[in-house]
């Protein structure tokens, strides 16, 4: 049950109807609407254009916050970042409003625009798949419940309102790619490729996703294990699926280790795949992979933790969980070459070097105290934050 409803709102013609569409909904189920802005501060008409939805939003009686976006260092591809931290500020405004899920204005027509996007990209299946009604993001619940409503239909909703939108003067400004395409949208419909059937299309893929989801998630299950917070490849299982299961488990798993929501590219993955077909090391995400016993073990760089510190009873490296004695100047680093050389008998352990290398140890400024995968001498405890339950959970909710 929805007590209170986000609704994510920048003035513009899809999300200002949405906004009225939601209330009019909330209004008949004794719900509570709330509204959020995000000013990306990008541009100077930005701050007015909130203001005016907050207008809108004091005449409909429902509360309205503008979140300020100043973080932009100019890099990167500027609508996948400002894209990425909008959803970051909605969904701690959310959490901290206690808001139950968050409605977006993403409409039929955004659909179409993102396939062929992707389409131009050679994206496979799941790219070119439609994008979910709802989903989870940062721990809040998003929904987009008017997929299956155009943009012309919208505004003719506004306009029956007698409601005006704002133009975001971006939408034709054909230096980003989204415009350019839906430019061309309907030279494309001349040649015979309809709205109708791209959308049939980008249906039919999220169908085979799913389908394809399903399968490889009883595949993780028989042909991946866990140890020391490293996942492993039970090479043999691994390479009797088809490719694009393996191409699946992969992603997943640099997903899940990493904590990343930007994949590898696909000749990249198609490398690696190779690579553990041929049992050959490779590196690829920040982990090695390579050969302990004709399987294939996922170990992180040690030179991605090499400069990640933490105190003790602290998560390290969103892997691990160290407890145990706290004295001061004690702080949790990656053990390293130097630090595994106070440890003569490692070998004995029967512990990857690669792995140790990039596991835990308890530091006192420049002298390595304890190398927690060999012994925490009885005064720590280690506890893997991965595992492989964890990691079929993460599947089943992606």
């Amino acid at each position: 049950m929805v007590n209170k409803i986000g609704v994510a709102v920048s003035g513009g013609g899809d999300s200002l109807a949405l906004l009225y569409l939601v209330n009019k909904w909330a209004k008949n189920h004794s719900a509570v609407v709330c509204v959020v802005t995000v000013d990306h501060g990008l541009r100077v008409e930005a701050k007015d254009e909130a203001l005016k939805v907050k207008e809108t939003c004091s005449q409909l009686g429902v509360s309205h916050d503008i979140l300020n976006w100043t973080a932009w260092n100019r890099k990167g591809n500027l609508q996948s970042v400002s894209r990425n931290a909008r959803y970051s500020l909605i969904s701690e405004w959310a959490l901290s409003n206690n808001v139950d899920v968050v409605a977006l204005g993403h409409t039929q027509d955004d659909i179409i625009e993102t396939f062929l996007m992707r389409l131009s990209r050679g994206s496979g299946v799941d790219g070119l798949s439609q994008m979910s009604a709802r989903f989870t993001r940062g721990e809040v619940e998003y929904i987009r419940p008017i997929l299956k409503l155009s943009r012309d239909s919208l505004r003719q909703y506004l306009r029956s309102l007698s409601v005006n939108w704002i133009e975001d003067p971006s939408n034709s400004d054909e230096r980003f790619h989204r415009v350019r395409v839906r430019k061309s949208i309907d030279l494309l419909s001349n040649l015979g490729i309809k709205k109708e059937s791209i959308l049939t299309v980008s249906r039919n893929m999220w169908e085979a996703r799913q389908a394809l989801e399903v399968y490889s998630l009883k595949a993780v299950k028989q042909c991946i294990k866990f140890s020391q917070a490293d996942i492993i490849f039970i090479r043999s299982l691994f390479t009797t699926y088809p490719r694009e299961i393996q191409r699946r488990i992969v992603l997943r798993a640099l997903e899940y280790m990493a904590d990343s929501e930007y994949p590898p590219r696909a000749s990249e993955v198609e490398n690696l795949i190779c690579s553990i077909e041929d049992n050959v090391a490779h590196t690829l995400g920040g982990f090695h992979f390579y050969s302990v016993s004709d399987n294939i073990r996922m170990s992180r760089e040690f030179k991605l933790t090499e400069k990640k510190v933490s105190a003790v009873n602290e998560i390290w490296d969103n892997r691990w969980r160290v407890t145990g004695r706290n004295d001061p100047g004690l702080e949790i680093r990656a053990l390293g070459n130097i630090g595994l050389k106070a440890f003569t008998t490692w070998k004995d352990v029967k512990i990857p070097r690669l792995a140790l290398i990039s596991s835990p140890a308890v530091w006192n400024d420049n002298k390595v105290v304890a190398a927690l995968l060999l012994d925490g001498n009885g005064l720590w405890k280690l506890k893997p934050i991965k595992s492989k339950k964890d990691f079929i959970y993460f599947i089943q909710g992606h």
